[in-house]
C-alpha cells in the first residue's frame, strides 16, 4: 500500500480530488487531500503558511513515506514541502504543475501573458488582496453536474502565496534524489500553444531521470476521468524500476498460492498489486520472466501433477482443486501443457 498526499490546484480544495481519492483507495492505497486555508494569522494566506499546512500533515505520517501528487499551483506547494523533508518523500507527481525555481515566484516562474491575466484579476475580498478565478478551461467538463460542481466551489486565491517567491531551503541534488514524474493532460481544451502547463511538460521531458507521460484527459480529468489519473499516478510510481517492487511481488504470489484451489485473474492481482492489468501484465513479465498468466497456468498444472501423483482423486476433485472450472478444461490444458492426457500421466508415474 502506497500513502499519496494529494495536493490541489489554486482556487480549488480537497474536493476537486475526491473521485481520485476514492479510485486510489479501491487499488488498495491510501489516499489523503488536504485543503489549504484562505487566511493565516488575520491576513491572506502566503505560500509559506500554504507549506507550513502540508508539512504538518507529513509530520502525522512520520516515519512512513508518502508520493506527494500535485497539480498547478500545488507543484510549488509540494517541492517546497519536499525540500524540507525529502527523506520522507517516497517520489513526486506533478499533473499539468507548475515547476517551481528557487528564489521566484508563480507570477514570475509563470509566462507573462499569464502573469498579466492574473494581475488583471486582482480584487478585495474580505478585506484582503486575492486573485479572483477564471471560468477556466470548463469545455473540459461535458457533464452539466460537474461543471456546476466546479462553478460552485471555486474560489478566491489569496494574492500573496502567488506572489511570495518559493524558498526550496536545499542544495538542488538533494531534490534529485527524489523520483519525479510529469503527467501532462494533453486533451486540455486550450490549444498546447496556449496553454500554462505545456512548456513544464517540456522541461520535465528534457530533465534527467525524470518520467514524463502524457494523459488524454483535460484539466480537470480529475473529475471526468478519475480512473485514469489514478491509474496514470500509480503506474506512474510503480513503473520506475520496470518490474515489481519486492513487497508487491511477495503479495501476488502469495495470492496465486492461496487462490491455488480458484480461478483467479490477472485482473484480481492487478488489484493486489494496485496496477492496471497492462502495467501489471508488463512489470510482472519483467520480475518474473514470464507474463502473468502463463505463470498462473504453471502453478495450477504444477499442483494437478502433485494430485495426479497421489493417484486416488477422481479427475474432476484434481480440476477443481487446480483451479480449472471442469475436467474437460483441465483435460485440455493439461495435454496442451504436458503432451499427454492426465490419465496417461497418472499411469507412468504410478509404475
Amino acid at each position: 500500500m502506497t500513502t499519496f498526499v494529494l495536493v490541489h490546484a489554486a482556487f480549488h480544495g480537497d474536493w476537486i480530488w475526491s473521485r481520485v481519492s476514492d479510485r486510489l483507495r479501491q487499488m488498495g492505497h491510501r489516499a489523503i487531500a488536504p485543503s489549504f486555508a484562505a487566511e493565516h494569522a488575520g491576513n491572506g494566506a502566503t505560500l509559506s503558511s500554504h507549506v507550513a499546512e502540508l508539512l504538518d500533515l507529513l509530520s502525522h505520517f512520520t516515519p512512513t513515506q508518502v508520493v506527494l501528487v500535485a497539480q498547478s499551483y500545488g507543484g510549488i506547494v509540494a517541492t517546497a514541502a519536499a525540500a524540507r523533508v525529502p527523506a520522507q518523500i517516497a517520489a513526486l507527481v506533478y499533473i499539468d504543475a507548475i515547476l517551481p525555481e528557487h528564489g521566484k515566484s508563480m507570477l514570475e516562474t509563470i509566462p507573462m501573458a499569464f502573469t498579466d491575466a492574473y494581475r488583471a484579476r486582482r480584487a478585495a475580498h474580505g478585506g484582503l488582496p486575492v486573485i479572483l478565478p477564471a471560468p477556466g478551461p470548463m469545455s473540459d467538463l461535458r457533464n452539466a453536474g460537474d461543471r456546476s460542481l466546479v462553478a460552485g466551489r471555486i474560489s478566491p486565491q489569496p494574492l500573496a502565496s502567488f506572489d511570495q517567491p518559493a524558498d526550496l531551503v536545499t542544495r538542488s541534488d538533494v531534490l534529485a534524489a527524489i523520483p519525479r514524474h510529469y503527467i501532462h493532460c494533453s486533451a486540455h481544451s486550450i490549444a498546447p500553444s496556449a496553454s500554462l502547463y505545456t512548456d513544464f511538460a517540456r522541461r520535465a521531458a528534457t530533465r534527467r531521470g525524470w518520467f514524463r507521460r502524457d494523459l488524454p484527459v483535460g484539466f480537470y480529468g480529475v473529475l471526468s476521468s478519475p480512473g485514469s489519473v489514478a491509474e496514470a499516478i500509480v503506474e506512474a510510481v510503480h513503473g520506475v524500476s520496470g518490474g515489481l517492487s519486492g513487497r508487491c511481488l511477495q503479495r501476488v504470489l502469495e495470492a496465486v498460492e492461496d487462490g491455488a484451489g480458484h480461478q483467479i485473474s490477472v485482473a484480481q492481482l492487478a488489484r493486489i498489486a494496485g496496477l492496471s492489468p497492462w502495467h501489471f501484465t508488463r512489470c510482472f513479465k519483467q520480475s518474473m520472466g514470464v507474463p502473468p498468466h502463463a505463470y498462473l497456468v504453471t502453478r495450477r498444472m504444477e499442483t494437478a501433477a502433485r494430485l495426479l501423483r497421489q493417484g486416488d482423486l477422481a479427475l474432476r476433485d484434481i480440476a477443481r482443486q487446480s483451479g480449472f472450472g471442469s475436467a474437460s478444461r483441465f483435460a485440455t490444458a493439461f495435454r496442451q501443457a504436458t503432451g499427454m492426457a492426465p490419465h496417461i500421466f497418472r499411469k507412468l508415474q504410478m509404475r
